[in-house]
């Protein structure tokens, strides 16, 4: 099975997609790293192609989607102009285009039923009531960017005052959730079931569970409810493939975000249970992908 990765310079370098690339040969999978920012999608009456540095590229048995930043819009296009030409893509591009927006992912997952802190969508000019103190989150970001804690009125005045300067574009207020001491859980879910958990304690002093932000990684046996938790927020989302957080509050487990490119780590290295999340991955591919046929040129494509 031949499988095209999408990502981009610094996703190649980034150690789960280094695993998947490691694991495809023992998966009996040709796996070929494509970065969208070097291709052309070109349409014409009866196909669609990808053409890379003037040569058009056969297209593969199926591809996946494991890029940070999801929300570029060319990759989106991107994998739209796969799915569009037959190919199967994981993570389908509507749930990519979700659940890079924190906003639309808390809406499909609180639709559905699951908990969440309580949470607002407003422009920074027009905030909600809000207790403070409150988070304020930009709806496109990873790694703890985008995220600022607002204990005083005064500070959320300042937060506002400076996200208000992107016009047009809405911001996340969100309950304050914490314990003692900070952590949250990521949980990886491939084709709805529970691969392996980790749990991020934060540095001393930080409120954010981020790696980026010096927190620390341990392996997490992830519990029955919290399993439930992720998978049905992945289901929600859509997405085959998810890194879930979790938040524990007073009244018991929060989904918080949810990333369809996620990273497993501990203390730098891979979590141990990265091997069977590439071989459920590859499981995954096989199962969806569908046959191709050649056109009248010879090349390989699919069924429109």
């Amino acid at each position: 099975m031949n499988v095209w990765l999408i990502t981009g310079e610094a996703g190649l370098n980034r150690l789960t997609p280094r695993a998947l690339l490691d694991a495809a040969a023992g998966e009996g999978v040709t796996i070929r790293p494509v970065l969208p920012e070097r291709c052309a999608c070109v349409m014409r009456a009866g196909a669609l192609e990808v053409w890379e540095q003037g040569q058009r590229l056969p297209l593969p048995d199926a591809a996946l989607s494991w890029r940070a930043s999801t929300g570029d819009h060319n990759v989106l296009s991107f994998c739209r102009h796969l799915e569009a030409a037959g190919v199967v893509v994981v993570n389908p591009t509507e749930a990519l285009a979700c659940g890079r927006d924190k906003g639309a992912t808390l809406q499909k997952v609180a639709a559905a039923g699951l908990p969440v802190p309580w949470s607002a969508l407003a422009h920074p000019l027009a905030p909600p009531p809000v207790t403070l103190p409150v988070v304020v989150k930009e709806v496109v970001g990873a790694g703890g960017t985008g995220v600022f804690l607002c204990r005083t009125a005064a500070e959320l005045e300042r937060t506002l005052a400076r996200l208000a300067q992107r016009p047009g574009e809405s911001v996340l207020f969100q309950a304050f959730v914490t314990c003692e001491p900070v952590f949250d859980l990521k949980v990886c879910v491939v084709d709805g079931q529970v691969v392996g958990g980790i749990r991020r304690v934060a540095r001393s002093g930080e409120w954010r569970a981020n790696m980026a932000a010096g927190a620390k990684a341990e392996v997490w046996d992830v519990d029955p409810d919290s399993a439930r938790l992720a998978v049905a927020a992945c289901r929600a989302v859509g997405l085959d493939i998810g890194g879930v957080d979790l938040l524990l509050g007073p009244e018991g487990l929060l989904f918080n975000e949810v990333n369809p490119a996620p990273q497993f780590a501990e203390g730098g290295e891979q979590a141990p249970w990265i091997g069977e999340m590439c071989a459920r991955i590859f499981q995954l591919l096989r199962a969806r992908h569908r046959p191709l046929r050649a056109d009248p040129e010879g090349h390989q494509q699919r069924h429109l």
